[in-house]
This record gives C-alpha cells, sequence and structure tokens, in this order.
C-alpha cells in the first residue's frame, strides 16, 4: 500500500512557528516550498522566513499596515500590498531588498500576479467604504498603473484564472444597513467587467481550481462557500461551513479546500480552527485547531504542506499529512479477527483454568481446617480478578462474569471486584459507542478586515 505525503484529510500541525511579528496577516509561499514570505500588519514589516532549512528569519521594512502579498512565478519579485500608506512595495527576493514603491489608490488590501508573472492585479478600497474601491493593473516590468478597472464597492479578495485570461474580483457592498456580495468577472485582455455574480453576502476569499472549472468564493457571514462553475458562470453549489470564514486555499490536485475562520458569533469572538473541505462531496470532512484568529492560508506548490497565519497569536501553524493508517485487505482483516477471537478464547479459557484452580484449593483448605492455606488461596484466587476483568473490558464480558463467580473468592473480594467488573463493562460500553460514533461522523465547525 502506497501511502501519500500529500495534503489531505489525516492533516496535522506540525509545528507552530511563534514570534513572527505582530499581526501577521498576509502570506505566500514560495514556488520552491524553502520560504515563506509574512506581512505584519502591526509593524510596518514582512517576515521572511525559512521553513526548509535552518528556520531563520529577517525584516523587510514596507509601508503602513502591509496586508495582501503574492508572489511572481518565478519566485523572483514579491509584492506587498500597503494597505495605510496607499502604495505596493516591491522587493528583490535574492537581495531582499525593496527595490520600488508604487503608489496606487486609496486602501489596498490583496493582490494577484498573472501566471506569465508579467502584471499584478490590485484591489483597493477594499476597507475604505468604497472610497476608491477598484483594481489598478500593474505593469510588472515598469511598476507603472496602466489601468484602474472599476468593480463593485469594498473589493475583498482577487484571483486570476491558470491560462491568465480572466481576473475574478470579490465584493462586499454595504446599503441601507444590508450586506451584499458579488464576483466581478474580468477579461484580462481587454481589462473590462464581463459579468457580475451574486453570491450571497460578505463575499470575501476567492481561489480558482487547478483546472480553472471552478471559482470557490468565501461567504464571510453566515459562513459558506460558493462554488462556481466558471463555464457557465452561475453558482452550482453552496458548502456550509458552520462558522465565519475569511480567506480560502486549494490544493495543487483540486481535492481539497482549507478555509479559516477568524471569528464566529455575532461577538465576533476569535476562533482557532481552519475547515477542510472535500471538494468532490462539497462537505466540511475536518477541522484543524491552529492559533488564534487565522486570516490568510497557503499551501506549498507541491501540495505537502499549508501554512496559516494567526492573527492574534502571532505566529504561524505548519499543518502537514499526517501518517495514514493503511486500510487492510479483507483477507488481512479476516485473519486478524481468527487471531483475535482464538486469543480471547485462549485467555478466557486460561482464566477459567487458573480460577478454578484456585477456589478448589481454597475450599480443600477450609475443609481441613487450615486457615493460613485458606487465606493463602482466597488470596491467590483474588489474583484471578485482573485478568477476569481485562477479559471483560477486551470485548467478552458474559463469560468473565462466570469466571467471576466460579471463584469462591470470600465475600469481600466479590464485592471489590464486582465493583471493577461494573466499571470495565461501562468501560467497554463507552468504547464501542464512541467508535461506533466516529465511524458516522463527518462535518466541520459583521464584516471584519479579514
Amino acid at each position: 500500500m502506497i501511502l501519500s505525503s500529500r495534503l489531505g484529510g489525516n492533516d496535522v500541525v506540525t509545528k507552530t512557528i511563534d514570534h513572527v511579528g505582530l499581526n501577521p496577516h498576509g502570506m505566500v509561499v514560495s514556488p520552491d516550498g524553502s520560504t515563506i514570505y509574512v506581512t505584519c500588519w502591526g509593524e510596518s514589516r514582512m517576515s521572511v522566513i525559512d521553513v526548509a532549512g535552518s528556520g531563520s528569519r529577517e525584516s523587510i521594512y514596507v509601508g503602513w499596515e502591509p496586508a495582501g502579498v503574492a508572489i511572481s512565478p518565478d519566485g523572483s519579485t514579491v509584492y506587498v500590498a500597503n494597505h495605510g500608506s496607499d502604495s505596493v512595495s516591491v522587493i528583490d527576493t535574492a537581495t531582499r531588498t525593496v527595490t520600488k514603491t508604487i503608489t496606487v489608490n486609496k486602501s489596498p488590501l490583496r493582490l494577484a500576479v498573472s501566471p506569465d508573472g508579467s502584471t499584478v492585479y490590485l484591489i483597493t478600497g477594499g476597507w475604505a467604504g468604497g472610497e476608491g474601491s477598484g483594481v489598478s493593473v500593474i505593469d510588472a516590468a515598469t511598476g507603472t498603473v496602466t489601468k484602474t478597472i472599476t468593480v463593485s464597492d469594498s473589493p475583498r479578495g482577487v484571483a486570476v484564472s491558470p491560462d491568465g485570461s480572466t481576473v475574478y474580483v470579490t465584493n462586499s457592498t454595504y446599503v441601507a444597513g444590508i450586506w451584499s456580495g458579488s464576483v466581478s468577472v474580468i477579461d484580462a485582455a481587454t481589462g473590462t467587467v464581463t459579468k457580475t455574480i451574486t453570491v450571497g453576502s460578505s463575499a470575501y476569499g476567492v481561489a480558482v481550481s487547478p483546472d480553472g472549472s471552478a471559482l470557490y468564493v468565501i461567504e464571510f457571514y453566515p459562513g459558506s462557500v460558493k462554488v462556481i462553475d466558471t463555464a457557465t458562470r452561475t453558482v452550482t453549489k453552496t458548502i456550509t461551513v458552520g462558522s465565519r470564514i475569511a480567506q480560502i486555499a486549494v490544493t495543487p490536485d483540486g481535492s481539497t479546500l482549507y478555509a479559516t475562520s477568524p471569528v464566529f458569533g455575532d461577538d465576533e469572538i476569535a476562533s482557532e480552527w481552519v475547515s477542510v473541505i472535500d471538494t468532490a462531496t462539497g462537505t466540511v470532512t475536518k477541522t484543524i485547531t491552529v492559533g488564534s484568529q487565522p486570516s490568510t492560508v497557503a499551501v506549498s506548490l507541491d501540495g505537502s504542506t499549508l501554512y496559516v497565519t494567526n492573527y492574534r497569536s502571532n505566529s504561524v501553524s505548519v499543518i502537514a499529512a499526517g501518517t495514514p493508517t493503511p486500510t487492510p485487505t479483507p483477507t488481512q482483516a479476516a485473519a486478524s479477527t481468527d487471531a483475535s477471537t482464538s486469543s480471547m478464547s485462549n485467555a478466557n479459557a486460561s482464566a477459567s483454568a487458573g480460577a478454578d484452580s484456585r477456589a478448589n484449593a481454597a475450599a480443600v483448605a477450609a475443609a481441613n481446617g487450615d486457615r493460613t492455606s485458606a487465606s493463602n488461596a482466597n488470596a491467590s484466587a483474588a489474583a484471578a480478578v485482573p485478568a477476569v476483568v481485562s477479559a471483560a473490558a477486551n470485548g467478552n464480558p458474559a463469560p468473565a462474569a462466570y469466571e467471576l463467580a466460579g471463584t469462591g473468592v470470600n465475600l469481600a473480594i466479590p464485592l471489590g471486584a464486582v465493583t471493577i467488573f461494573l466499571l470495565a463493562g461501562l468501560a467497554l460500553l463507552l468504547r464501542r459507542r464512541q467508535a461506533q460514533c466516529g465511524a458516522g461522523s463527518s462535518g466541520g465547525r459583521s464584516e471584519s478586515r479579514w
């Protein structure tokens, strides 16, 4: 049996990188998987962390309140959206220096790079109540804004199709006390909005499937993922998560989605989990506990590692595939069952024989008036109790009860043994019940800056 090392249903937190910086927000993984770049909203800097080798860290100071971050396909350039200073920092990853600062519209939030690396798409006005809302198209070679595309108020997320032909922007519009969510579909060649898709309320994070056929859009409140067919540009499915989710990432094979839940409830209490979603079934298969207020989630290009920034706990959770439990073949399962049954039968027989022997010895000694021998025999019979209780706890309580009754132990010993036996039986019942529940369960678990 081949065990996959890729992310899937058995993911676990393997490491927590602490003291990343104040309020880690955006994050991107280098194409070779060796480095993560994390923006620190509260410190106006970006942390560069070696995750493949020594774990060394370096700080690059950028603009005020750095939010979104993106990297060129070749890994040579990183772009940071500085929400508070209305700019984009361009960073050379080889020298780890800011080579250019581009002035843009108000409140830049998130950005995405085209597959060929020639164009950067930046959303602005995301938290500014609609002021300056739009998409700035930046020429990566010259570092200049070549076009501004008008979309709905308060854009929150941006993604580019794998072939680079289409740009998707999520929007959350607030009118007369009501939030409404939408997706602006932009033709990259002409820079025009060709369609606006309604997706409920508060559209936030967005991700495109690796083959470009599906678009996944976060509905922050009440907490769901809208699945959009990119060919028909219609919502085909709604995946209920059950908590307020903000950002999303998809594995390179397209099988799994990961959604962060920074807060939950009307009071926006900080949460600590990431929801794992099966794209084939459209269901939440697991929740993974991470740090406080997880904000951004990113998957390495080889699909082996997931990284989550934890805004409140100033850390990054590293998630990898756990060791799967091999599923035995029918022949192996049958052999295991037969061996287990045989072993239990032998154990019960042994316990029964020992109990009978000790009980007979106690009876003979008592009949002969040998108090010392009787006492020793009773103690020996009492020694059989753990074996009997063990047999009961391992799944055969009824025969064990008869074994206990036939031990011939004096009255004080059976009373204690019965208590132990009942506790063992209760433990067995709970164990079986838990196994049944575990086998049949699957599921997972306002407006904010996420």
